[in-house]
């Protein structure tokens, strides 16, 4: 008989997002699988990190594309029941508004989560990005006026672009049009996530790490 995973029995420290937030995010998956798969296929990283996962999908599509993929959310035990099984294995539970070290990965991925973090954690969420020395960031997060619920931190692109640049990573606007129009032909795409997708490129390389990626307990 195939074991079951087991549901996290791990508190939700971001409290407003229970069940329903996350059943509300089912119908995306088609299209936030093949965005992983595309994200896969452009940037053929060996590994990488989707930061705020929710669902897994995105991670689904990394995995499908030969990644190995993880994901990393503070709200798995109200996500769980829609996380796909196939990839329960690779989904950690983490709340990333604190300091925190999860490993190194070539790339990080983040969707709509930063509007999410209240303001003064924005900054420490960038700087956990950086701290897994990726060489290539997909980021994006509402800005003003855009609709959404527990939208408490939207801010201009430019302002998140100035943040990551201060950690070491600059914009790559071309990189990130292209993307984009290549997202939007994809059915079901939101096209109001993908408006504010931003790539980032790490500006100073070091030696890769001998850490490698990880899974922490």
């Amino acid at each position: 008989m195939r074991k079951r995973h087991q549901r996290p029995q791990l508190p939700d420290p971001m409290v407003p997002y229970g069940n329903m937030f996350f059943r509300r995010h089912v119908h995306q998956k088609e299209w936030q699988r093949s965005f992983g798969l595309l994200l896969a296929k452009r940037f053929k990283m060996a590994s990488a990190a989707d930061f705020g996962c929710g669902n897994g999908y995105v991670v689904e599509g990394m995995i499908n594309g030969g990644v190995k993929a993880v994901g990393f959310d503070p709200n798995l035990k109200s996500a769980w029941k829609y996380v796909p099984e196939s990839v329960r294995t690779f989904i950690v539970c983490r709340d990333l508004s604190e300091p925190v070290d999860v490993g190194r990965f070539e790339c990080v991925v983040s969707i709509e989560v930063a509007e999410h973090l209240p303001p003064e954690k924005g900054m420490v969420f960038v700087a956990n990005i950086a701290k897994a020395e990726p060489e290539v960031v997909i980021f994006t997060a509402a800005v003003p006026g855009q609709r959404g619920r527990g939208h408490i931190n939207c801010r201009p692109m430019s302002k998140w672009i100035s943040d990551f640049e201060s950690v070491g990573y600059a914009a790559d606007k071309a990189a990130a049009d292209e993307i984009r129009n290549e997202v939007f032909t994809m059915m079901g795409t939101s096209r109001s996530h993908m408006a504010n997708l931003m790539v980032f490129k790490r500006l100073h390389k070091g030696p890769p790490s001998a850490e490698g990626i990880r899974i922490p307990k």
